[in-house]
């Protein structure tokens, strides 16, 4: 169950989640047979179905060889490994912060969303460097398949961060369909789903780095001094237009 998602203007006061449909024959494993495309909406307090969608049909995964039970399983088992003995009698080495995992001098996010993937995964890792600082990392990962690109960021957290992707992303003539935040006590992790505004994903490895030198700019934006810049042009008509909106559709702001 999920409490995510829109249900329109008007204020609901009740605990309202989404239920994820499973189909229960065949295996008992019913995680390796969901529904998808099935939205079922519950109010806690009433407990009562409030809403139901039916948006699209998706073909139902087989359930071969899904049976976690001991007892059930059968030969082949794979091949025989040796016992492995691990002993840590200081402790782990790793420390553990919500989602942020630290490890010598690696650090990692793991996140968990059942809604859009079937899988944990490792948002971000990075390596600090020996003065113990670490830059913004910018990901876009291009999914044709899905139908978006998925963008993730992991950067020092600051006041307005969030308003300045979005409004970056927006200026680009992109269309942010999800959106999540998260952040420990220092950094920050932003994950954003985009299209074009005719439902394309990004499609090219230059589109990609365009939006990542972009977003790497808005993120600094505001705590970087900035720099002068001084053109010499013969004029013309909307002149200062074009020169302000190429600074925009970099990720520049002009002051």
């Amino acid at each position: 169950t999920f409490s995510i998602g829109w249900f329109g203007e008007k204020k609901q006061g009740n605990r309202i989640i989404n239920v994820q449909c499973f189909y229960p024959n065949g295996t008992v494993n019913i995680y390796a047979m969901p529904f998808k495309g099935v939205t079922v909406v519950v109010d806690l307090d009433e407990q009562k179905i409030v809403g139901y969608m039916d948006r699209l049909k998706i073909a139902m995964p087989e359930a071969k060889r899904t049976d976690y039970r001991r007892s059930r399983q059968k030969p082949p088992f794979g091949l025989k490994t040796n016992p492995i003995s691990i002993e840590q009698p200081e402790g782990p080495s790793f420390k553990l912060h919500g989602h942020m995992v630290e490890w010598a001098n690696w650090k990692f996010h793991v996140g968990f969303d059942l809604k859009d993937h079937d899988y944990k995964r490792v948002h971000s890792v990075l390596l600090e460097s020996r003065d113990d600082t670490t830059r913004s990392l910018v990901t876009v990962q291009n999914g044709v398949e899905k139908g978006y690109s998925v963008i993730n960021i992991k950067s020092k957290d600051r006041p307005k961060l969030l308003f300045d992707m979005i409004c970056t992303l927006t200026d680009m003539q992109y269309v942010v369909i999800h959106g999540s935040v998260d952040s420990d006590e220092l950094d920050a992790f932003q994950e954003y789903y985009i299209r074009h505004m005719d439902g394309c994903p990004v499609n090219s490895e230059a589109e990609r780095q365009r939006i990542i030198h972009c977003l790497e700019a808005a993120i600094e934006r505001r705590i970087s001094e900035g720099m002068r810049l001084e053109l010499c042009i013969c004029d013309q008509v909307g002149l200062l237009s074009d020169v302000t909106r190429i600074f925009r559709e970099n990720g520049l702001s002009v002051t």
